[in-house]
């Protein structure tokens, strides 16, 4: 498997990720032990599938225009570092969802719908 990182920032320990990762590409990130900041934004090849694989060290997570529901937001729960999340244009993603991943995730401070 190939990813291509676009972007990284050293500072921040970001990686932005071309838009054609697939969502079960998402458990080979898992070892980027310093990785803190993760977007796979616009990138429709993303879905529930694979979720549960980002590594708990993530405190922002950005999955807009990814194709996720509120069932993917469920396998997010093992992600107790998470402070924030973006989910902008993502029609499968209910506002009960969002609340439940607010409940599941106590870290969580932002959220962006």
């Amino acid at each position: 498997i190939t990813i291509t990182i676009t972007d990284t920032d050293t500072i921040t320990n970001t990686v932005t990720v071309t838009p054609t990762l697939t969502g079960r590409a998402l458990e080979y990130l898992r070892p980027l032990e310093k990785l803190r900041s993760l977007s796979v934004a616009q990138n429709i090849n993303i879905g529930d599938i694979g979720l549960r694989a980002l590594s708990p060290q993530l405190t922002d997570l950005n999955l807009s225009e990814c194709r996720i529901s509120d069932a993917g937001l469920d396998d997010l729960d093992h992600m107790v570092n998470l402070r924030s999340l973006t989910l902008i244009n993502c029609p499968r993603v209910t506002r009960g969802g969002v609340e439940q991943v607010k409940q599941d995730l106590p870290a969580l401070r932002v959220v962006r719908v």
